[in-house]
């Protein structure tokens, strides 16, 4: 065994070993502080005013607050394909006052975790960019 570690074998593998554990426990922050991108019809605006989204996703946790509403749910979707992080959910529960029970909202973050932007699809017309940190 001490040849082994010697050589750097060891420590290489128990380094590989920890990247997935890593990745699972990752929880990100998002905004998108400086505009919001809107699209219908086939033709994308960004909007003069708005509030900005928050976003906080992992492995196993999904949530998006923006104006006065939060959806929250359990991350249904997951998967890394090299630096990027996809996290999907379709089992958002929305706290708005007029939502149906029941009826679930669907969401998709794509990440990418090396420059931190991240692209956030919700509620169908909105497709915006965010910035993402752990």
């Amino acid at each position: 065994m001490m040849k082994y570690m010697a050589s750097g074998l060891v420590p290489a593998l128990f380094g590989l070993m920890s990247l997935p554990v890593m990745a699972e426990e990752a929880s990100w922050s998002c905004r998108n502080s400086d505009f919001e991108i809107s699209c219908a019809d086939g033709a994308c605006a960004s909007s003069e005013a708005f509030t900005p989204m928050s976003v906080h996703v992992s492995p196993s946790e999904f949530s998006l607050c923006a104006y006065t509403v939060c959806n929250e749910g359990p991350t249904t979707q997951y998967a890394v394909l090299g630096d990027l992080m996809i996290f999907g959910s379709d089992r958002l529960v929305s706290n708005y006052v007029g939502a149906e029970e029941g009826q679930f909202e669907t969401a998709v973050v794509t990440l990418d975790t090396v420059s931190g932007a991240a692209t956030i699809h919700w509620a169908g017309p909105f497709q915006t960019p965010g910035v993402c940190e752990l």
